[in-house]
């Protein structure tokens, strides 16, 4: 048997161009040569996940020029979008669209969201829904898979995938970008908003943004964009609210000898009282709603942490309610 596997002979492991090395008096001189030459081997790049808990969040237009584009002429009651903060605010389970745009466009690229904290100590926090918005007995979850209850994203297209990194327990949801129809160059998705920044038991108030990347099958990053959004029940009183303190805070421009006048509309949360769910009371003062509107909050949240449980449809209603009283009076 051993000689059957015999091949010990250097002509028979060897290829005929090489048999003239063997019978070379410096044969030996390229073998020493060779074993004593440092043998390099060149790192391999390893590139960070596209979700992981430090991503980046830098704009970067990358080799294919990546742009994102929102029409804010056609924003309405349930969502707008600020260019001046560079804001969206939205309604829950109300329908944008947003283009996408790359040079050239080719097959195999993708775009993802993955919405983060704009906090620095609550970055690494992955964002989930709410308690009562990701049960199964929610409406907005009919028809949809439970291993996505917990995105705040959707996509709404036959091809969305909904990802969940193990590491940083990010949850994100990316769709293939394809081409622009005729006309356009630019690719339009649909994307919904499943939760809101006032849900006590998910994003309980702070900030978000959300990030877009345009990445290839193998999930490396070509370009990277970044919007702000506020998921609210009043896009509009909310956006008001923002840009007026922004420019508070900064100062209006007004002509030489002139003084900026603020003028009260009707959609003006000051110039009018909210309603009231199920009561109405007489207060002496804005103070004093204040702390009765803080009062009633603070009891429902003592009561959900007493009995261990999330907010019921309709204390959910109320506490959202009692966030834009507060908001509105700050």
């Amino acid at each position: 048997m051993s000689d059957s596997f015999h091949c010990s002979q250097e002509s028979d492991i060897l290829p005929p161009d090489f048999k003239h090395l063997i019978n070379s008096e410096s044969y030996e001189d390229i073998i020493s040569a060779v074993e004593n030459e440092p043998f390099m081997v060149a790192p391999m790049k390893l590139m960070s996940s596209p979700t992981c808990a430090m991503l980046t969040t830098d704009e970067y237009a990358g080799p294919f020029g990546f742009e994102i584009q929102i029409d804010g002429g056609s924003s309405g009651k349930q969502w707008m979008f600020s260019y001046d903060l560079n804001k969206l605010f939205i309604n829950i389970d109300t329908a944008i669209h947003l283009g996408f745009k790359c040079e050239p466009f080719q097959s195999g690229l993708f775009v993802r969201a993955v919405p983060v904290y704009c906090e620095t100590d609550a970055f690494q926090e992955p964002i989930v829904r709410c308690l009562f918005h990701r049960a199964e007995s929610n409406p907005h979850n009919k028809g949809f898979s439970a291993d996505i209850f917990d995105h705040v994203l959707r996509i709404i297209h036959s091809d969305a995938m909904y990802d969940y990194d193990e590491s940083s327990e990010r949850r994100s949801v990316r769709v293939p970008l394809g081409h622009p129809q005729a006309g356009t160059d630019w690719v339009t998705v649909e994307f919904k908003f499943m939760c809101k920044n006032s849900c006590i038991s998910g994003m309980n108030r702070r900030p978000t943004d959300v990030i877009f990347t345009l990445e290839d099958s193998n999930l490396a990053v070509l370009g990277r964009r970044k919007m702000k959004v506020r998921i609210c029940s009043c896009p509009k009183r909310d956006k008001t609210k923002e840009e007026e303190d922004m420019k508070s805070k900064h100062g209006n421009t007004v002509p030489q000898g002139k003084r900026a006048v603020a003028h009260k509309t009707e959609d003006d949360p000051s110039s009018k009282l909210r309603k009231v769910d199920l009561f109405q009371i007489s207060l002496l003062d804005k103070e004093a709603l204040v702390d009765v509107t803080d009062y009633a909050r603070s009891r429902i949240l003592r009561k959900l942490r007493i009995e261990k449980r999330g907010a019921t449809e309709k204390e959910e209603k109320l506490l959202n309610d009692y966030e834009c009283t507060l908001q509105m009076y700050e």
